[in-house]
């Protein structure tokens, strides 16, 4: 896919909107194809996920200093070490393409450089800020300096997920539920402390 520069209008205001719609579009109406194209070894999926059983089930005896513990939290973390250096391997020599952009890490990055805004507003006592910050336009306006910064590391983020080959479900399962938590977090932050 042809794209123009990215310090061009023509990219922010016409080429990733495209993209981001025709993303929605695939993901809800999903393109027919075999059932086996694209597929990753079962034990690739679930080895990601055994090594990170071994790290929560061995890191409270690391805390507590047990070498039971700490061996467990030590193999799961080089596991995955061991995983991210083959995935990155797989796909060295492979160009980034925004064929493959993940807009579920995009919208992630974007969302957590808001509620990084909203947390600073609601952190920040200054009696000049008080009574703005009653109406809500200091969390607000921080938010969306949030946003702003989030966006083009939402696009880096977005575009370098493919780096990961076979483990780049794991940042899009990571994005999809953290955002979640970042709104849930987000609006108890915005209108609990009143």
């Amino acid at each position: 896919m042809n794209h123009p520069g990215f310090f061009t209008t023509e990219f922010h205001l016409r080429f990733l909107p495209a993209l981001l719609a025709k993303k929605w579009h695939d993901a809800r109406h999903p393109p027919q194809r075999s059932p086996f194209s694209g597929h990753v070894p079962l034990e690739l999926t679930l080895m990601p996920m055994a090594c990170i059983f071994l790290i929560v089930l061995g890191a409270p005896g690391a805390i507590d200093r047990s070498i039971l513990g700490l061996l467990l939290s030590l193999a799961g973390a080089a596991g995955l070490v061991l995983l991210l250096v083959m995935a990155l391997k797989s796909t060295f020599h492979e160009p980034v393409s925004y064929e493959a952009f993940s807009a579920s890490v995009f919208f992630f990055i974007v969302l957590l450089g808001a509620s990084a805004g909203i947390l600073y507003s609601t952190l920040r006592r200054n009696d000049i800020w008080m009574e703005l910050e009653r109406s809500g336009a200091p969390a607000l306006l921080w938010a969306l300096g949030g946003a702003a910064a989030g966006y083009p590391l939402g696009i880096f983020a977005g575009l370098l997920n493919q780096k990961l080959g076979f483990l780049a479900f794991l940042p899009v399962l990571v994005a999809r539920l953290g955002m979640i938590g970042l709104i849930v977090t987000d609006l108890v932050l915005l209108f609990g402390r009143r």
